[in-house]
């Protein structure tokens, strides 16, 4: 999916196409992010300021409640992923995988389930004993049959955050202007 080329506001020069698929162990995420500069913040408080990537998930039935981040360091040529929610461990299980090539940044991620969606999240307790939320059906492999899903494009040309790209439910949600 490409993000539509007339939601670009004037001076705004971020686009991006991206693809989401699943297993019934990983989310896949694949965005490819076009922007002529690339600004890197490796700091956990602040990397958002500089080009990154927000990705929210969790089932039907919650608020978005996980947050998984990523950076690319074009310098080191190499990446980081970043979550205020989850524990170390959790996102040491994170595969990523970023590139930048001419102007692009690309960002291929592998997003275990179980640190987005546990038991507590897709059932709840009744007198009777467990029952599925009825907002969380789950598939054939455990897994709740729809989520919410939202990811927000940081862009940084050098003189901080200038521009954010927040996709969610399906269509763009909002694209502008970072307020100073």
């Amino acid at each position: 999916y490409a993000l539509d080329k007339n939601a670009i506001l004037d001076g705004m020069n971020t686009t991006a196409e991206y693809k989401f698929c699943y297993d019934k162990e990983y989310l896949y995420v694949y965005i490819e992010v076009n922007d002529d500069k690339h600004v890197y913040i490796d700091n956990s408080g602040d990397y958002w300021k500089g080009d990154s990537i927000q990705l929210a998930i969790c089932p039907m039935s919650k608020t978005y409640e996980t947050e998984i981040s990523f950076v690319h360091n074009e310098d080191e040529k190499k990446s980081s992923v970043y979550s205020s929610v989850n524990t170390e461990s959790e996102i040491q299980k994170v595969k990523l995988g970023t590139n930048r090539v001419g102007e692009k940044t690309i960002y291929e991620a592998a997003i275990p389930w179980d640190i987005t969606f546990n038991a507590e999240d897709v059932w709840t307790w009744d007198t009777e004993g467990y029952k599925v939320n009825t907002a969380d059906k789950l598939n054939e492999d455990g897994l709740p049959e729809k989520c919410r899903l939202s990811f927000l494009i940081n862009d940084n040309d050098g003189a901080g955050r200038a521009y954010i790209v927040q996709v969610d439910a399906g269509g763009i949600a909002q694209v502008g202007k970072y307020p100073k």
